[in-house]
């Protein structure tokens, strides 16, 4: 059946907040590529900026935000709360029985929406923003209402099961932490612990400094790990992945499971600004370059079971602290080689203490790399099933729910 937008959804509804008073905000870097539920908000004083209520789907309209893909699903806020966020947001909220919220959110990330979308973007190149009207009288083919609950039903399922594993493997990390913190906390100086640096442990080169023109849209090119796969107590961030059509240098590559460290961070959070990460083994099989603003780590003495330890090490609050502290710059925050590897630490003597932790650590970090292939399972899943229940190409009735 074919409906004009404007007549289903409600784009940016009018909603009352106090200046000065504060609420739950969102904003736009909270906002992940095809990620249906927020899981942080922060709490600031109102000055400006879009509004929203549980259930609205929240469409980044500013160039390269959509094109990347970040929407999400407002999803935390108590009955009749009211959020605000970024001004680059198209707040979209269903219309009471014209349309389904859960549908709403999933209409927004579906191909066919998207293009009409990115084509309505006007402005500069570099500041290009897809344009409300255009949605609003934009007629597509959808289903009837009834339909649209089965398919968000369906569809929510799987973006629910990927939230519940994403709180899994976050009680994970805080697990891991408890666990260093324990094990290798408030030591000094004795028979048993040696204080070290880093550099006795670990040497480090640059990544690829990498040709923009070069980047792919083509999800079978080479892996580009940047900077936006960093974040701290993560061991991989999948936001913005990059794709490479060149091959490169093998002192470049990374195999799975080793570790990298970012040396640069634009958000002056300094969340990022030193932070370790670990080559998942979703990549397996696959090439994968180490970019720039980032450094391979190479392990001396080929000791493989000090990976976890050092990744562990890197989040540690004594590191953060180091890190932080020796940074340079204003706009982009770096660091050197030096800051990193001069780093000291406590360190056990007895070979047996280090190898212990690491049979206790091991499994937890094999529990979250198998969390990771199923999300990814679980996302292509809804992705392939997303255009194919829009387009009545699979039949509702023979599909339990």
């Amino acid at each position: 059946m074919k409906y004009r937008l404007g007549d289903i959804i409600e784009f940016n509804p009018k909603e009352k907040l106090s200046k000065g008073k504060k609420y739950k905000k969102i904003s736009m870097e909270m906002l992940q590529p095809y990620k249906k539920y927020i899981e942080n908000y922060t709490e600031e004083e109102y000055k400006g900026g879009s509004k929203f209520r549980n259930g609205d789907t929240l469409l980044a309209r500013i160039t390269p935000c959509l094109e990347n893909g970040k929407t999400a699903q407002v999803n935390e806020l108590e009955e009749n709360e009211i959020g605000f966020g970024s001004t680059e947001f198209i707040v979209m909220r269903a219309k009471i029985e014209r349309s389904d919220k859960d549908f709403i959110y999933y209409l927004s990330i579906n191909k066919e929406f998207r293009n009409i979308a990115i084509k309505s973007m006007t402005g500069t190149s570099g500041r290009q923003r897809a344009q409300v009207d255009v949605l609003k009288d934009t007629i597509m083919d959808l289903p009837e209402y009834n339909e649209q609950v089965k398919i968000a039903k369906i569809l929510s399922s799987i973006d629910k099961k990927i939230q519940l594993n994403n709180k899994i493997n976050n009680n994970l990390y805080k697990l891991l932490e408890i666990m260093f913190r324990e094990c290798f906390g408030n030591k000094k100086e004795d028979d048993n612990w040696e204080k070290i640096m880093l550099k006795d442990l670990i040497s480090v080169r640059g990544g690829l400094a990498y040709k923009a023109s070069l980047l792919s849209d083509n999800i079978d090119d080479n892996i580009l790990v940047s900077m936006g796969n960093v974040e701290l107590n993560t061991i991989f961030n999948f936001s913005n992945l990059k794709y490479y059509k060149e091959n490169v240098e093998n002192k470049y590559l990374g195999n799975v499971g080793d570790l990298f460290i970012c040396t640069r961070d634009v958000t002056q959070k300094r969340n990022q600004l030193g932070c370790p990460g670990i080559i998942p083994k979703l990549f397996k099989d696959r090439k994968v370059i180490i970019g720039t603003n980032l450094y391979i780590v190479n392990i001396l003495n080929s000791n493989e079971n000090i990976k976890n330890f050092l990744y562990l090490l890197m989040n540690s609050s004594e590191y953060r602290e180091r890190i932080i502290g020796s940074a340079k710059g204003t706009a982009v925050l770096m660091i050197t080689k030096d800051d990193i590897l001069n780093f000291e630490f406590y360190f056990p003597k007895d070979k047996k203490i280090l190898d212990n932790f690491n049979n206790k650590v091991t499994p937890i970090f094999e529990k979250i790399e198998n969390i990771i292939i199923e999300n990814d399972r679980l996302s292509n899943l809804r992705n392939t099933l997303l255009p194919k229940l829009m387009n009545g190409e699979i039949d509702l009735d023979k599909i339990e729910i």
